[in-house]
């Protein structure tokens, strides 16, 4: 059996219901999922398997409200979830679908040609999870997992300035001028520079610049400069990483499609959301980290233009240690079941037809 999405830590995660109240809440999720329409009591009191009154239900459903898994809309028309609600059924009370062999075959058809680089093999996956969702689909280009301090050197310069050279794993360099307050010789420099690569060599550099952050406030004045120079030039190479991690977006148009994105204001900030992708490429930082799919709903997403979604993603690995997202972002009220299963198997079969054109 494989493991369910994970998700954003929330107390609707952790939170257990009786008996009554999950039957109660996976028929409202269900029939809403269905149809976006509110739910009242006399229409889940006919689908419950163990019968149960309407006055019963109606007081299991002010009890789900009172909680927060609900809300009514209007005073007479029933309830409809909120992302509580949709997160403890998603963690807990959904059951997933099975993807049938033809949609496995054409994915294994589309992603198996060898016509084209890497970066077409990542445009023709999202463009599948589009067509078969419905929905945009995002694919981020793969990066190394994780980026590794290899050394520094300083090279003191005149006039009390220093060229501080630091070198990743991957070969990459990062040079820095620093101008401090007195003069460092030769052996000091060489001492710092020896101290600060027996203490971080191999370290990832999100380790690294943790670390200097504790060593700044306790480190002598006269180092404290050139620790916070280190410091900024991991920021440097990390932000590089993450401004070199390009979403490409396939079917964005679909989101039109979805009566509950119908407010063009909306719209407008989700599309702007999904140009500037500064908002999904945190939340794919998020996914590369994790195993298996996570689901954002809402909020949890982040950013205002996100709050009517939900994100559905899952990381794709090569051998090499390169990592990246395949996922979708589209209306809350989506067929989870149906979903999560497409974007699972897509992104495993794209790590694996990457690793073949490799």
């Amino acid at each position: 059996m494989r493991p369910r999405p994970t998700s954003p830590v929330s107390r609707a995660s952790t939170e257990d219901l009786g008996e009554r109240a999950r039957a109660v809440l996976k028929i409202l999720m269900e029939h809403y999922l269905r149809s976006g329409e509110p739910v009242g009591s006399a229409g889940i009191a006919q689908r419950l398997d163990t019968p149960l009154s309407p006055a019963s239900v109606r007081s299991v459903l002010a009890d789900l409200e009172e909680r927060g898994y609900l809300l009514s809309p209007h005073t007479s028309s029933g309830r409809v979830p909120t992302v509580k609600g949709y997160r403890f059924f998603i963690d807990t009370l959904l059951q997933f679908d099975t993807p049938d062999e033809r949609l496995l075959a054409r994915l294994r058809e589309v992603l198996a040609r060898e016509d084209g680089p890497p970066e077409e093999l990542l445009a023709r996956a999202s463009e599948m999870v589009s067509m078969l969702t419905h929905m945009a689909a995002l694919v981020s280009v793969p990066r190394r997992e994780v980026r590794v301090f290899r050394h520094i050197e300083f090279i003191p310069l005149e006039g009390r300035r220093i060229l501080a050279v630091l070198v990743t794993d991957e070969g990459e360099i990062d040079n820095r001028l620093l101008a401090v307050d007195h003069a460092f010789d030769r052996p000091r420099l060489e001492e710092s520079a020896r101290w600060l690569n027996e203490r971080f060599s191999g370290r990832s550099l999100e380790d690294v610049r943790a670390c200097l952050e504790q060593e700044i406030q306790q480190t002598r004045a006269g180092l404290e400069r050139i620790l916070t120079s280190v410091r900024a030039m991991t920021d440097t190479l990390l932000e590089k990483d993450r401004r070199g991690e390009v979403l490409r977006v396939a079917g964005a148009l679909n989101l039109f499609g979805f009566e509950e994105l119908h407010n063009l204001a909306r719209l407008r900030e989700l599309f702007e959301a999904l140009d500037r992708q500064r908002d999904i490429l945190h939340l794919f930082e998020a996914c590369a980290r994790a195993e298996g799919v996570r689901i954002f709903l809402g909020q949890e997403c982040g950013a205002q233009a996100l709050d009517e979604c939900a994100l559905v993603a899952a990381p794709y690995r090569l051998d090499d240690g390169r990592i990246g997202v395949l996922g979708i972002v589209g209306p809350r009220r989506m067929d989870y079941a149906h979903v999560v299963p497409i974007v699972r198997v897509t992104a495993e079969m794209l790590g694996l037809a990457l690793k073949n054109a490799g």
